[in-house]
């Protein structure tokens, strides 16, 4: 008996050894506490209930509801409800500003930084597969581009046709280029005179434009509006590029948040990585997501397969065998749309084009193929990438 009685207190005091009393250290704006329990560190409300369990090295406050961990020499990021952000896999994680928050993080001895909430005002983005950058929810439209056009034109007409910025009509889906002839067409020295009389005001719907001028003979016929809404097509490499290199300096005009905006076309790997983040589970194993639902309805824009869905009816009614708008179809786990079909998106890498368009069968959709190309073509887009820099 003695034998036992002295082993069961061994067992109580090895208890009591290990079960030590919780440490609140400091405590945030919220409430929330940063305490120890045998020397890790974990998050905690006022009653020590654990949000966070104590597994960290160490925790410093981030202000704003964030908390910067650090594993083992490596660092991560955790929000106020113990729900991680970051994992403790960076060379370093600082907050430049905690009202957003803007974070820094070096990572292989580089730099990034990102922003932990969704955006809003001039970019039409949203957080994908990496934290790193954002992704447009949309292909560039006709209606973005043209906005374009008119800006480097100063809104005169007449240099419409000869800024080196026209898309290539003859490489152009046949949609995109009922709307560019159109407006070309209406360029007569006639009615450069008389603006008021010919030409109207058209306000996009996307991003951060403004207003464009058009031919009011384009803005009375609906069909014609509605396809200012779909991808451009018949552009370059290089005028995407442009376009890009045109949005950033446009948009800088309203950065007063203490960060400025990157934009540029995505990596061949960043798009495969956004692509497939923005699958189901069940379709990620194939690298595609199913053309086809259940009732046989197109999932997104390829080579119809001799589809009798009323969803592919009333496209074909309204855009015909052709492009869709940048909003058709549903969205990806992401909220991106048409990443797959509709038209195919460029990459960084010129001459590399990837996620399928309405002229491809739905398997060059998938993220491990690319399509070629060379030079404007009618099935060919794209989509901007954002990164976030501090000013």
């Amino acid at each position: 008996m003695k034998i036992i009685v002295l082993t069961f207190a061994l067992i109580v005091v090895g208890y009591m050894a290990n079960a030590q009393e919780v440490e609140l250290l400091e405590a945030n704006s919220s409430g929330i506490y940063i305490g120890t329990l045998n020397e890790r560190y974990g998050l905690y409300d006022k009653t020590k209930k654990a949000i966070l369990e104590p597994t960290f090295d160490f925790i410093e406050d981030g202000g704003g509801g964030y908390f910067i961990v650090v594993l083992e020499k490596k660092y991560g990021l955790y929000d106020e409800k113990g729900k991680e952000i970051l994992k403790p896999v960076y060379e370093n994680v600082s907050i430049e500003d905690n009202r957003k928050p803007l974070v820094r993080v070096k990572d292989k001895g580089v730099d990034h930084f990102f922003i932990h909430k969704k955006m809003s005002g001039p970019l039409y983005s949203v957080t994908t597969g990496n934290v790193f950058y954002n992704v447009s929810q949309t292909e560039v439209s006709v209606a973005e581009y043209l906005a374009y056009l008119m800006t480097i034109t100063e809104s005169i007409p007449a240099a419409y046709k000869d800024s080196k910025a026209l898309p290539d009509t003859s490489h152009m889906a046949y949609n995109n280029r009922l709307v560019f002839r159109q407006l070309l067409r209406k360029m007569s020295e006639e009615e450069e005179n008389d603006q008021k009389k010919y030409w109207g005001w058209y306000k996009v719907k996307y991003n951060f434009f403004g207003k464009i001028l058009l031919p009011k003979s384009l803005l009375n016929d609906k069909k014609l509006v509605g396809y200012l809404d779909l991808p451009i097509t018949g552009v370059s490499f290089v005028q995407a590029n442009d376009f890009l290199t045109w949005y950033n300096g446009y948009i800088s005009e309203y950065t007063s948040y203490g960060y400025m905006y990157k934009l540029r076309l995505p990596t061949p790997d960043e798009w495969s990585e956004f692509a497939n983040s923005g699958l189901r589970a069940v379709d990620k194993s194939d690298f595609i997501l199913d053309s086809l639902n259940d009732k046989k309805c197109m999932l997104y824009n390829t080579i119809p397969d001799k589809s009798v869905c009323s969803n592919y009816q009333e496209k074909e009614k309204r855009f015909g065998d052709n492009i869709s708008i940048v909003l058709g179809y549903n969205p990806d786990m992401n909220g991106l749309y048409n990443v797959f079909g509709n038209v195919a998106e460029m990459t960084s890498e010129k001459g590399v084009a990837k996620g399928g368009s309405f002229r491809h069968f739905a398997n060059h959709s998938r993220t491990n193929v690319r399509q070629a190309y060379n030079g404007p073509q009618e099935w060919l887009g794209f989509r901007w990438v954002v990164e976030f820099i501090p000013q």
